[in-house]
């Protein structure tokens, strides 16, 4: 049985306490995602300031409301708020209610001093001992060995844990942690107790759970159908349909058994999969279906929902696919299976259309995409993927079953293949070769190239039939490149009274390479004239050269469409109606006037040149752009910002331009500024700013002195998770991955976090202007205050209280600043006490602090 993270996403906060707006970047793609958006759906959950927050703690008053909640007892919470049991819950806090309920039930107790502890965080062990006893489970524990062993084993028993493996005995548990506790607690069937006193018995209630009693109702049954547009699905026996949520799976919910919790609705907030479909090529062997793969051989139910390419029918066909579910007596009950018009392998994805390296193309916009059952976007697609499809019933299955290995025999129409002998051919669909970038159907001629090249890897079909041989086919005796002409000259070699050309041309890695051509064995320049000036010049052309490296061939090509007038995107995938690929030749010519200062590069680089072809002539081959030969652009429209230490400027001898340089992620980089924008430079030696740099140009535009950024004192670091926190107001700010420390303190030396102490002074500088976490610099500006050692000796005084978030002691009405923790002062609160004090850096600090005793 599978359960499958079914979310509402109803995510208005009516509940609690405290609420905030809703933000899903908190917890997107954390590892507790779908359990922290289902309760939040459910009502259990809500955030605070700081969002769901999932990797920080929860407290003891925190996760009593979350149990509580979860009960059904939430109107009876609000109504018990008031005075408590605990000297440290007073009436007016916000769980008082809450706590008063937890307690009265036995779930959670005090510290047996009459202290709740309220803001203390919960531990893993006192969580899981909450939640056990919350599904009634108290006597189950206490009879394998009571708190916290026996707890943490009937939880084990009940999957309680199930998904958690960053949860440690003694250590706080993180949020993440205790929703996902509370999440696998959601449909576990509680214990409940029978009689009184000596007769009183524990036994498990088939069908009470937590889920039940929030109001939701169980129904376990088989999905007949399904309307996507409206959100519902059909279950078998029943009358109403059921509400699902978005991202619910049709396809792969499809024909299952699915035991549901639905509220008064008909809103499903959570679901159990209890079916495992299987999925094989499928022949039919009188009445029975026959997997193929599998060898195996079902009877047909005979109530069994049959689907055969998209229609419903009466009975099973032989198909190349099939999805089929099988009842308790394993028997065919569903029963969905396609037969395929062919193959296509994927070389890119583009807003939904499936390009293949031989130009063919596959608009994914009305298709089901199903990859291991499931169903998926186009965008999940990855180079090299085989997909299997269906015109007319719309429907991909995406298959990468493979074996490599070496091939053995190469037929007339077959070959054989680690013992087997596969067709070239199949009843749908010929067999394809892929070699590199080249893709083709396979032959008698591209299989014994491979067989003599090594090993090969076949791609095969539910039936275990071949559908693609991916292999190489040895070095080509030639080898061909674009490049754009820079000098073409005549000569006469008078030894042996032979004319040459002299040909230079701007190759694809930006190079210029030249060569000496026989003129009669290139003809075809012929009618071009030679020299500085030569109608050559700037010409795209295709140069062929052998295994030696001589040219073979020239071919001048003439362009096979333009681009002007609006242009195209960066992101455009057609060129005048010619394909573009990552790899298309851009040859730059915007703003030069010699071939050899033309930029090179390929269409997948362009995009951190320009965002935008204006003018253009596009060379191709099959259908895609080879080269594009750009001559306008609108490049240096726009910038780029780069924020970093300036370390030196230097003003030019011309008096109008400065040499900038900067520390960038701890690269240090040199820029001009530009005369036309810069027209002065402030003292921005040893200091963070951001500049803009045209794209074009590579020269700084703009420079701002005062990046956004925050100074504050560090009350806490964590090396684990990249971050600092704050005193004061415990913000807290997270390192991104090439984040530099700089101290200020000592010329600037790069630190690690490891260096950083509690107590300094540092500056943290944004990543951008939408975030208040992430940083990408630190600069330490003053060191944390050494800890004091002598001072004067103060008597007879009572400790009144400690402020763990500014680390600071209330000591007969008057605050002290403390040197180390001041938590591990909790047990002296109220007592009289001695201790030394002394001024640093103009705080006064209490140390040595020391209990009075008799």
């Amino acid at each position: 049985m599978r359960k499958v993270l079914s979310v509402l996403l109803v995510l208005s906060l009516v509940f609690g306490s405290f609420s905030f707006a809703f933000a899903a970047s908190d917890i997107e793609g954390h590892k507790y995602e779908d359990a922290v958006k289902r309760l939040n759906a459910l009502g259990l959950v809500q955030g605070d300031d700081r969002g769901f927050a999932p990797d920080d703690t929860i407290t003891r008053a925190e996760f009593a409301t979350l149990v509580v909640r979860a009960l059904g007892y939430e109107e009876v919470a609000e109504v018990s708020k008031g005075a408590t049991n605990f000297t440290d819950v007073p009436a007016t806090h916000w769980a008082s209610g809450y706590i008063n309920i937890a307690s009265s039930m036995g779930l959670i107790n005090g510290y047996g001093d009459g202290q709740f502890g309220p803001e203390d965080q919960i531990t893993y062990e006192q969580a899981i001992t909450l939640m056990v006893r919350a599904l009634g489970y108290k006597q189950d524990a206490l009879d394998k060995g009571g708190y916290p062993v026996g707890y943490m084993l009937v939880a084990k028993d009940l999957d309680i844990t199930d998904g958690i493996d960053d949860g440690v005995v003694g250590v706080p548990a993180t949020r993440g942690i205790v929703f996902k506790l509370m999440d696998n607690s959601l449909t576990v069937d509680m214990m409940v107790k029978e009689g009184t006193g000596e007769d009183a018995t524990w036994k498990v209630e088939e069908g009470k759970t937590i889920l039940g009693e929030l109001g939701n109702e169980k129904v376990t049954a088989r999905v007949v159908d399904f309307n996507a547009d409206d959100n519902e699905i059909t279950l078998e026996g029943e009358k109403d349909a059921f509400i699902v949520p978005e991202g619910f799976d049709y396809e792969a919910n499809f024909g299952l058994e699915l035991t549901v919790w639905a509220n008064g609705d008909n809103e499903v907030q959570l679901y159990e999969v209890e079916d495992e479909p299987l999925f094989d090529a499928v022949e039919i062997d009188g009445e029975d279906v026959e997997l193929v793969a599998a060898e195996e051989t079902y009877e047909v139910a005979d109530d069994a929902l049959i689907y055969v390419n998209g229609e419903e029918k009466d009975a099973p066909e032989a198909v190349d696919y099939a999805k089929v579910v099988l009842n308790d007596d394993d028997e065919v009950v569903f029963f969905d299976g396609y037969n395929w018009d062919d193959t296509m392998v994927v070389e890119d994805v583009d807003d939904d259309v499936v390009y293949s390296y031989n130009d063919d193309e596959l608009d994914l916009e009305d298709y089901t995409l199903v990859k291991d059952g499931k169903t998926v976007a186009g965008d999940e697609l990855e180079e090299g993927d085989i997909l299997f499809f269906n015109e007319d019933a719309e429907y991909v299955v995406v298959y990468n079953e493979s074996e490599e290995g070496e091939l053995e025999r190469v037929y007339t129409n077959s070959f054989k293949f680690e013992g087997e002998v596969y067709d070239n051919s199949n009843t749908n669909y010929d067999v394809k070769y892929l070699d590199g970038d080249e893709l083709g159907k396979v032959d008698e001629e591209v299989l014994d190239a491979m067989k003599d090249e090594g090993e090969v890897e076949i791609f095969f079909d539910f039936a275990g039939n071949a559908v693609l041989v991916v292999g190489d086919q040895g070095e080509a005796d030639t080898s061909s490149f674009y490049g754009v002409v820079n000098y073409f000259n005549d000569y006469t070699d008078d030894k042996y009274d032979e004319d040459y050309y002299v040909l230079e041309v701007l190759n694809e890695e930006g190079d210029l390479v030249e060569y000496d051509l026989l003129a009669d064995d290139f003809t075809n320049l012929d009618s071009y004239t030679t020299g500085d000036t030569s109608n050559l010049i700037e010409k795209v052309v295709k140069v062929t050269v052998d295994e030696d490296g001589d040219v073979t061939e020239v071919d001048v090509l003439a362009d096979d469409g333009t681009i002007s007038g609006d242009g195209i995107e960066i992101d455009a995938v057609y060129a005048d109606g010619f394909r573009l690929k990552d790899d298309t030749i851009v040859f730059w010519s915007e703003g030069e006037t010699n071939v050899e200062d033309y930029a090179v590069m390929t269409w997948e680089e362009a995009a951190d040149e320009f965002s935008k072809v204006l003018a253009a002539d596009v060379y191709a081959e099959n259908g895609r752009a080879k080269v594009l030969f750009v001559s306008d652009s609108d490049a240096d429209t726009e910038d780029t910002d780069y924020t970093g230490l300036v370390t030196n400027v230097r003003e030019l001898k011309s008096g109008d331009v400065w040499e900038v340089t900067i520390e960038i992620n701890g690269e240090e980089l040199e820029y001009l500024t530009d005369e036309d924008e810069v027209t002065s430079v402030g003292d921005i030696e040893d200091t963070i700013v951001t500049i803009t740099v045209g794209n074009k140009s590579g020269e700084i535009k703009n420079i701002d002195e005062s990046p956004r950024s925050a100074s504050i004192e560090i009350a806490e670091l964590s090396t684990a998770d990249d971050t600092i926190t704050a005193t004061v107001t415990d913000d807290v700010y997270e390192l991104v991955d090439n984040t530099v420390i700089y101290d200020k303190t000592d010329e600037f030396a790069e630190l690690s976090l490891r260096d950083l102490e509690e107590g300094d002074i540092v500056s943290v500088y944004f990543v951008n202007d939408d975030t208040d976490r992430f940083v990408n610099y630190v600069v330490r500006t003053d060191l944390a205050p050494e800890t004091p050692e002598d001072g004067d000796t103060v008597d007879g005084k009572t400790l009144e209280a400690i402020y763990e978030a500014t680390n600071t002691l209330k000591i007969d009405g008057e605050l002290y600043e403390y040197a180390g923790d001041v938590s591990e002062l909790s047990g002296l609160v109220d007592s009289e006490i001695t201790f030394k004090t002394q001024e640093v850096n103009g705080k006064v600090y209490a140390y040595d602090i020391e209990e009075v005793t008799e």
